[in-house]
């Protein structure tokens, strides 16, 4: 199929994810020839159509080359234009967009997010021709921002382009972040206080004083609709009741940190109109004593519900500082007002804002709740006592903003004391809070990262080998004349420090290492004259942070002058892993593939618990058995079927598997093992899961009659004859003699299981059973009975004599301390 044009969408930030293929490989006659019946078609070039498109943008734009009819649908409906167009053949182009890949006939291109265009009939990204050929006409939709873009040759060859809004472009919907009333703090001026120098400046006698209102943050769509330039207003739901106040729209700034136009959030300001006055504020916002609900109108339409209220607070008048913030970020509260005064560190080059209203506003990126705490201050400005030396020194304060020059680390600055002044909500001044300021040196980027370094962690924290390279062996005399140990600090870069393997590491340098590659083996204490010999640095803590988590990190090895201004900066990337559960421990041979033998052979209280430390043989020396925790499952019914305890000796017990003398089913268990101990939840490994199949100790139970130490069976049995044509049919299997050696050989009846061997009699005791746990059924042997002899063996009675030499088996059925039976055969030879 030839085709004459390339047609690409190009996916936004929030499409980075998503895989999509788009071929431009449909002939559109039939759709065309339908339309064409309905709408009259339009005779004009593309600078005509651009005018001719609604405001509220462009939702569709198709070509037919065979027809030269262009379709556009826009916000007033579907529109067709015959364009005069000389677009020559090419074959089909195909764009698809493969997650971040933006591909052109299966060929990477670029990123989702490159500027896409078609000069003479060459694709170009970002500028740079590509060598393809698609053609002389492009139709490039950018839902991004909102521009689609058409390129066609006019009739005499010559490309024309046009750039259209798509709908996207016209805001569609305002998503309100907090519901619940929007806030103003107020109160009345008791008297003038003209002498008043803060921002927002005199006082006049029963003036309405209006401090920091609550924040009302919205998410727009799309997100790059810039809500600043719109006409923002909150409309009753009569459809025309206004909300007496002027509202305007700022980026946020909080938490989330990209631009606006890219998160779309926006934070409403709203501040009651001339109309308001102290008398009538508590009431403007209602209608017959309820507070109105508004809805957000922007540019005319209204788009959200009616559910935002104006309330504002009942009359504030005695409120005290408690608090001060710079930047937003609490730095200090009632108890630092005191003497000495509250200390806040800034760095050198910045622009810091105080605040004490105690006002703040926060917006948490997983769940956009709005925190908002209580207003304590009208206004309020910040002075010093010594203004002349302050900007001699590259430091001005304007309001409540303080704004500190690169170069006032030069001038000598150190720290500055500030007062806090303020007037409360009844215009009367407030004693002021005094507060100390001081400076951090100024901050350089980091460097280009040293090799990434990989930690695995295990349960005896380790050391952190880095590989300086020449970071600072390579350093100019002039950098390493300014080196002090004391001014070296590590760091944890992107706000991961309570994540981070270590809290507060212990850092060695050293010149080389040990042979095994190890640990350090000449160490140095870095100074100006000794940094240039530093090549690694060794990093080690007695004990990991139970916030710890696995991760790539970056370390941030940063060295300042006696200043504290930062003059070198190292990032090191760390990698900690953990290891895979095989590495710590192997399946011992009670395991047959995936399923554990439990055998229950304790005794007394230990009857029903199996030793988990039999279940598995340790791999690593550095594993502690009190860190691993086994989770069985329960049935499907709810009902617990095991638990297992915790420790150096882990043990399994079957507190539901055991019913009717037997085990009713097998239990699933999976678990973890934490690293360091069971504090780190996060430093885990999990356990495999595995299935436990609970055993009496007599599941392979089996009677031997030896001779001469070598096992027979059958068990050759006389019957005894005590006088004559007087058969009584007994005898006795006597009970196991001997050691077993050359010298004392065994002899006669014993009973094995779970690897123990005892003589049978009365004493028998394996595993706890008594002679009450026994017994005994003579099959096939008439009324033939057997009882264990008191001090010899096994007795035989009333067996059937004088019919010849006949087989015959002794059925023993155990019953273990849990309840357990096992069913034993002894097979006999009677003669």
């Amino acid at each position: 199929m030839n085709k004459k044009f390339l047609s690409a969408i190009l996916f936004g930030a929030l499409m980075v994810t998503s895989t999509g293929t788009f071929v431009s490989c449909k002939d559109y006659d039939d759709d065309i020839d339908e339309i064409n019946g309905k709408i009259d078609k339009i005779e004009t070039t593309l600078s005509e159509l651009e005018s001719k498109i609604g405001d509220k943008g462009v939702s569709s734009v198709t070509f037919d080359e065979k027809t030269g009819v262009l379709t556009v649908v826009d916000g007033t409906g579907t529109k067709t234009y015959t364009i005069k167009t000389t677009a020559p053949d090419v074959d089909e182009v195909t764009i698809t967009v493969d997650g971040k890949d933006l591909k052109v006939n299966g060929k990477v291109v670029g990123q989702v997010g490159d500027t896409v265009e078609v000069k003479d009939g060459e694709l170009i990204i970002n500028g740079k021709a590509t060598g393809m050929k698609v053609g002389q006409y492009a139709i490039l939709t950018d839902n991004s921002n909102g521009v689609v873009t058409i390129t066609l040759p006019d009739a005499n060859g010559t490309l024309q382009t046009i750039k259209l809004p798509t709908a996207l472009a016209a805001i569609t919907g305002i998503e309100i972040m907090k519901t619940s009333d929007y806030t103003l703090p107020w109160g009345k001026a008791t008297s003038a206080n003209s002498n008043w120098a803060g921002p927002k400046g005199a006082i006049a006698k029963d003036q309405l004083l209006v401090g920091t209102p609550s924040s009302l943050v919205v998410r727009v769509t799309p997100a790059s609709y810039d809500l600043s330039a719109a006409a923002i207003k909150l409309i009753a739901s009569d459809g025309e009741t206004e909300a007496p106040a002027t509202i305007s729209a700022t980026p946020y700034e909080g938490i989330i940190t990209k631009a606006a136009s890219a998160n779309g959030l926006w934070v409403l300001d709203i501040e009651p109109n001339s109309t308001v006055t102290a008398s009538n504020i508590a009431k403007a916002f209602q209608y017959k004593g309820s507070d109105i609900a508004y809805a957000v109108q922007v540019d005319g339409n209204i788009l959200t519900s009616y559910d935002t209220k104006v309330a504002p607070t009942a009359a504030v008048t005695n409120k005290e500082v408690n608090a001060l913030y710079a930047n937003g970020a609490l730095v200090a509260t009632a108890s630092g007002f005191s003497n000495p005064p509250a200390v806040v560190t800034v760095p050198y080059g910045k622009e810091v804002t105080f605040s004490v209203d105690n006002m703040v506003t926060k917006l948490d990126g997983g769940s956009y709740v709005i925190d908002t705490q209580t207003e304590v201050a009208y206004d309020a400005y910040l002075t010093t006592s010594t203004p002349t030396t302050l900007a001699n020194k590259g430091i001005t304060i304007n309001g409540k903003t303080m704004t500190i020059s690169s170069t006032a680390a030069a001038a000598g600055a150190k720290n500055i004391s500030l007062t806090v002044n303020y007037v409360k909500f009844d215009g009367t001044t407030a004693a002021t809070v005094d507060f100390t300021v001081n400076f951090e040196g100024t901050e350089v980027d980091p460097e280009t990262p040293v090799s990434e370094v990989t930690y695995k962690a295990m349960d005896t924290p380790g050391k952190i080998i880095i590989d300086l390279g020449t970071a600072l062996t390579g350093m100019s005399t002039a950098d390493a004349a300014k080196v002090a140990a004391a001014h070296m600090k590590w760091t944890v870069a992107d706000d991961k420090a309570a994540k981070f393997i270590y809290a507060s590491p212990t850092v060695k340098y050293y010149k080389d290492l040990k042979a095994d590659g190890t640990d350090g083996k000449t160490e140095v204490t870095p100074t100006a004259e000794n940094i240039k010999t530093v090549k690694y640095a060794v990093i080690q803590n007695g004990s990991y942070q139970a916030t710890a988590e696995a991760g790539s990190y970056t370390l941030n090895l940063t060295l300042t002058d006696v200043d504290g201004n930062e003059f070198k900066k190292v990032a090191a990337p760390v990698k900690v892993t953990l290891p895979a559960f095989d590495e710590l421990l192997s399946k011992s041979k009670a395991f047959t593939d995936n399923v554990l033998t439990a055998l229950l052979s304790g005794t007394g209280s230990n009857v029903k618990k199996y030793n988990m430390t039999n279940a598995y043989n340790k791999v690593a020396d550095d594993f502690n058995w009190a860190n691993i925790k086994f989770e069985p499952q329960k049935a499907a019914d709810g009902t617990a079927l095991a638990t297992c305890t915790t420790g150096a000796t882990p043990t399994l017990e079957a507190t539901g598997v055991i019913a009717d003398n037997k085990v009713k089913q097998n239990v699933t268990v999976k678990g973890n093992y934490f690293i360091g101990g069971t504090a780190n939840t996060k430093l885990k490994v999990e356990i495999p899961s595995f299935e436990v199949k609970f055993v009496s100790p007599f599941t392979d139970a089996a009677f031997l009659f030896y001779k001469e130490n070598a096992v027979v069976t059958p068990i050759a049995v006389t019957l005894a004859d005590d006088s004559k044509n007087a058969n009584t049919g007994t005898y006795t299997i006597a009970k196991r003699t001997g050691a077993g050696t050359s010298v004392s050989k065994y002899n006669g009846l014993s009973l094995k299981a779970s690897n123990s061997e005892k003589e049978f009699d009365s004493s028998i005791d394996l595993f706890g059973t008594t002679s009450a746990s026994y017994t005994f059924k003579v099959k096939d042997a008439g009324n033939g009975k057997a009882a264990i002899d008191a001090t010899n063996g096994l007795k035989l009675e009333d067996m059937p004599m004088g019919v010849g030499v006949y087989e015959t088996t002794i059925e023993v059925t155990i019953t273990d301390l849990n309840g357990i039976k096992t069913v034993v055969n002894i097979p006999i030879k009677v003669q």
